[in-house]
């Protein structure tokens, strides 16, 4: 996740984050940068969860650990985000409203506008 000795080590995902953010606003002083959280998903197969983000690790975190990587990153920077993952209002409950079973990553219309309009909102309200 980090590396407390080269906090710009591009082989973690807050050094990558850092990288990234250091090299656009060095180069681009003048960009409006707003961070963008995951948002919940699950794993399916033959039309049957078989679990989600809230329960299951990748990489061997809890997304809930890089929703937070991404928040504190853009905090050390000094930059707006919006967390999809806590307010999207997505989750175990509702989830095929927003997704198609077979594809729990990538959002159907409905969830794409959520989305859409979480981001747009962060936008407006931060610049």
């Amino acid at each position: 996740m980090d590396n407390e000795n080269d906090p710009l080590d591009t082989d973690t995902f807050k050094g990558a984050i850092r990288y990234c953010l250091k090299t656009l606003t060095e180069k681009y002083p003048h960009l409006k940068i707003i961070g963008v959280t995951p948002c919940y998903r699950f794993w399916s197969e033959n039309g049957n969860v078989l679990y989600d983000s809230d329960t299951h690790a990748i990489g061997g975190m809890m997304i809930t650990q890089y929703v937070q990587a991404v928040e504190d990153v853009y905090t050390e920077y000094h930059l707006p985000v919006v967390n999809n993952y806590a307010n999207a209002g997505i989750n175990k409950y509702n989830r095929l409203e927003y997704f198609a079973i077979a594809d729990g990553l990538h959002p159907n219309a409905k969830g794409r506008e959520i989305i859409g309009h979480r981001i747009g909102s962060g936008i407006l309200e931060n610049y």
